[in-house]
């Protein structure tokens, strides 16, 4: 490692065409490492950069710019973090391609309803460079592959712990009550023996005291958190009871907005939380329709203008008085409905294909669309009715599942960052 290093540092510190007997005044710094990773570095340039980027959202959302030492000290860490991270998906072999950028960065655009030419010139507008975005945004979906493979295909929620969830939670979260939460961490490595815990807790201690007599919980939380939110002054957004690890909802509901809770320790430290919030809701309600339907598929000896002109003719025999379940039964190809007389039962919006429910928005009661297109085939389709159904129990079991899953990759995700940071060789340059 030695050798690599003064390697490194030779072709970081002096200009490439300096001569080999030129005067310390003559040498000109083009760069240096701040940090050695594994095999890789960490460029002054680089720390710069992301320092840069960092203070200008601080500004951009008004929030102040924690002591210069502080700050550099938190972004070089974090790109370490993110350094190993990029080594072990190389070693896996992930790679991003071209067309998954494109993809993403049009998603981005279009999720902030703009063009592409539009996004880039909003980019440059915030002094964000287009070229950098790509590269950002590349490092980005190679960390999210790198982390679906190692922590979230391992993660399992079973109809158990679901049941378990919500019967813990069922009374906050079918009121859907959310609080507004800040946090700050203080970590305690694994096995750390009693003393350095009794170190951390009166650190934490010293921090709740500083808040109960008035400190502003954003900036001492970016000044000291080693939470993931710690530059964004512990702001951890809005959770339900259901979305908090347990420890945190137990401190919650006995909280008022305002509250600073006690020290609360968990399996990697102690954390202090602020109530700045708190909303609800009560019942989710959800439109849904249920409507019968006859499909025609498309095949050599049936093309599509066979199959639709089929189709208006048993509309036009439904229009003269048919009933339209029988002729589901008798020539729909949907092998799961025709037997029911083509009826779907009732269905939510977004559980049909587009054009599907584009067939049916402007249908009355009874009316028959005219024949539309799916992947499926040909289709028409006769709406019976519409109405608005409290979807209440089956929507805070698929919340609670993404609740779970949210929380124990939160967890596991922490503990594997952890893992390879520890497992990382890293040494600190400093300038002479």
């Amino acid at each position: 490692m030695a050798s690599v290093r003064t390697f490194l540092l030779i072709l970081c510190l002096l200009g490439a065409s300096a001569p080999a007997f030129a005067q310390d005044d003559d040498i000109v710094i083009l760069d240096r490492i701040v940090a050695l990773v594994n095999d890789g570095i960490i460029l002054e340039s680089d720390l710069q950069a992301e320092l840069d980027s960092i203070v200008l959202q601080l500004r951009q959302s008004k929030r102040q710019i924690p002591p210069q030492d502080v700050l550099r000290k938190q972004v070089l860490e974090r790109l370490i973090v993110t350094q190993t991270q990029l080594q072990r998906a190389k070693q896996l072999g992930i790679k991003v391609t071209d067309a998954q950028i494109n993809e993403s960065t049009t998603r981005v655009a279009k999720n902030n309803r703009m063009t592409l030419s539009e996004f880039r010139k909003a980019l440059l507008s915030e002094g964000y460079d287009y070229l950098k975005f790509r590269s950002d945004l590349h490092r980005d979906l190679l960390i999210q592959q790198l982390r679906r493979r190692e922590v979230e295909k391992r993660i399992n929620i079973s109809e158990q712990e679901i049941n378990e969830h919500l019967a813990v939670n069922r009374r906050e979260t079918r009121k859907s009550v959310e609080h507004h939460l800040r946090h700050i961490f203080i970590s305690v490595t694994e096995g750390a023996d009693p003393d350095t815990i009794s170190a951390k807790r009166q650190q934490v201690e010293e921090v709740r005291a500083q808040l109960e007599q008035g400190a502003d919980f954003a900036t001492l939380a970016a000044r000291l958190s080693e939470g993931q939110h710690a530059l964004e002054g512990g702001d951890l957004g809005w959770r339900t009871f259901a979305q908090m690890p347990s420890r945190f909802a137990v401190a919650v509901e006995d909280m008022r907005v305002g509250d600073i809770s006690p020290a609360i320790r968990s399996n990697v430290g102690f954390h202090l939380l602020k109530l700045q919030a708190v909303r609800g809701e009560q019942r989710h309600i959800v439109a849904q329709t249920q409507a019968r339907h006859i499909l025609l598929s498309t095949h050599a000896v049936r093309d599509h203008d066979a199959a639709r002109k089929m189709l208006d003719e048993l509309r036009q025999r439904a229009a003269a008085g048919e009933p339209f379940a029988e002729l589901a039964r008798n020539y729909s190809e949907d092998h799961a409905t025709a037997a029911q007389g083509g009826d779907l039962g009732w269905f939510s919006k977004g559980a049909m294909e587009p054009a599907f429910e584009a067939a049916l928005a402007d249908l009355q009661a009874g009316d028959i669309s005219q024949p539309f297109q799916t992947s499926f085939g040909w289709h028409i389709a006769q709406l019976l009715q519409r109405r608005e159904a409290d979807n209440t129990e089956a929507f805070l079991r698929s919340q609670a599942r993404q609740q779970l899953w949210q929380i124990k990759v939160e967890d596991e995700t922490r503990l594997w960052l952890r893992r390879l940071r520890d497992e990382a060789y890293v040494e600190y340059i400093q300038p002479r």
